[in-house]
């Protein structure tokens, strides 16, 4: 009995070792991982991605749902890697400094998200405030913000909500302000949100929210160069 459980666990790591192997071997065909979002698909560079070479990298892409190109070899892993639920690919966008400038200086914390779902912490904090405070438009930001009284957070959306159904959809991410009085020193985690579902999530300092018109346009601008 004691030779076959070793000759099992032998084979099963020789297993796991060949679907490793056939794995790095796929992945390599690519310069890029492709992910769809909606009828768009986003390629974005491998030498950006600092989670690919993990265990769940590789159940996603067992299961079919780390690369569109990539079927994947066990569908039925696909509820164990969590393919219906929000998965985020985090990125280094240093590199990209010459030709995005703004967002080689300012983002980090990068991450692009398949099927986005904001925080539910947030969305009980600031439901209950819809309807109550209004959101106001920053305009050089071109999204809103709803600075929740008497707390240090402001809320950002793509457009004011009209309800609890629809303050998910529209949420744009959330700044902190370590003074309630004024913007000086607020840093934020801005959301922009991609068809699909998709989003790209991103934390800014605050040199980088005095720059934010220009940060969100130039990430828009690399978005695009990703878009095919």
């Amino acid at each position: 009995m004691g030779r076959w459980g070793l000759a099992i666990w032998i084979l099963f790591g020789l297993t796991l070792l060949g679907v490793k192997a056939m794995l790095d071997l796929s992945s390599a065909r690519y310069p890029d991982v492709a992910i769809r979002a909606g009828t768009a698909t986003y390629f974005i560079p491998r030498g950006m991605i600092l989670n690919e070479d993990t265990f769940n990298a590789d159940l996603a892409r067992v299961s079919g749902c780390w690369d569109v190109r990539e079927a994947g070899m066990v569908q039925a892993a696909s509820s164990v890697a969590g393919c219906d639920t929000p998965r985020a690919i985090h990125l280094d966008l240093s590199d990209v400094h010459a030709s995005h400038p703004f967002v080689g200086r300012h983002m980090a914390n990068v991450a692009f998200w398949r099927n986005y779902a904001p925080p539910a912490q947030h969305l009980q904090e600031l439901v209950p405030q819809i309807g109550k405070t209004a959101p106001y438009e920053r305009s050089d930001w071109r999204l809103l913000r709803l600075d929740l009284p008497g707390t240090p957070w402001v809320y950002l959306f793509t457009h004011a909500p009209q309800g609890a159904g629809d303050a998910g959809t529209r949420y744009a991410g959330r700044c902190y302000r370590s003074d309630i009085g004024t913007d000086i020193g607020m840093t934020c985690t801005v959301v922009e949100r991609l068809e699909g579902g998709a989003a790209l999530e991103y934390s800014l300092g605050p040199d980088g929210v005095a720059e934010m018109a220009q940060v969100r346009a130039d990430a828009l601008s690399l978005l695009a160069r990703w878009r095919r």
